[in-house]
């Protein structure tokens, strides 16, 4: 169906990329229309005296690229590709609209968000990261809840109980990346808990509501 030149030399890239790379490229040039069939695997290991795997490797990929589609007990056929036109010309921005790439090499950031890269501890900070990945791995694994780790709550209401005399329940606190995660997680939160008392017709109250936003 098409020739193949396959570079077998030690060092060259593997050969299923090579065949793969091949078919991709016969596709984007369309010399392989759409409904075309490929050669079936054994066909084509034996035509290019590869292993199968070799040849399955290649087809595995180019389906999962979307660059063919198979049919059962008939094999892979050539997939529809929409072509992209390369003398599209690009979209214009306003001026006011594109970003500033001037380097800022030398300049005093006075921003209170900003942190200085040379001072911040990195070892450390990747150290508590394998740490952490390594004895709670599988907390990380899991889907995580909305308001944090149950036991990181847990632990910082005993601090806090100890430190300023605050009796706090890990359900109080809420973890969040920035203020507008907590402030939305947190009208989140008091909306629930009233659509709650509205549905239960239980008056609103606010009583055990308050908790710790960190």
């Amino acid at each position: 169906m098409f020739n193949l030149y396959l570079n077998k030399d030690k060092g060259s890239s593997f050969l299923y990329k090579q065949i793969y790379n091949h078919i991709k490229q016969l596709i984007l040039e369309q010399k392989l229309s759409f409904g075309d069939q490929l050669p079936s695997k054994r066909q084509l290991a034996s035509e290019l005296n590869v292993s199968v795997n070799s040849v399955t490797n290649a087809y595995n990929q180019l389906f999962a690229e979307g660059y063919t589609y198979s049919i059962e007990k008939k094999g892979y056929f050539v997939e529809n590709i929409t072509m992209l036109d390369k003398n599209t010309k690009k979209s214009t921005l306003p001026v006011h609209l594109k970003e500033d790439l001037t380097p800022k090499d030398g300049w005093l950031s006075l921003s209170h968000i900003k942190s200085n890269g040379f001072k911040f501890p990195f070892q450390q900070w990747m150290k508590a990261q394998q740490k952490a990945i390594r004895e709670h791995y599988i907390e990380l694994s899991d889907i995580p809840h909305s308001q944090g780790p149950y036991s990181v709550r847990e632990k910082v209401a005993n601090l806090i109980a100890l430190t300023r005399g605050v009796k706090c329940e890990p359900e109080q606190i809420v973890f969040g990346s920035s203020t507008q995660t907590l402030v939305s997680q947190l009208s989140i939160m008091l909306w629930n808990l009233l659509l709650q008392k509205l549905l239960s017709k239980i008056p609103v109250t606010l009583e055990y509501t308050s908790c710790l936003i960190i």
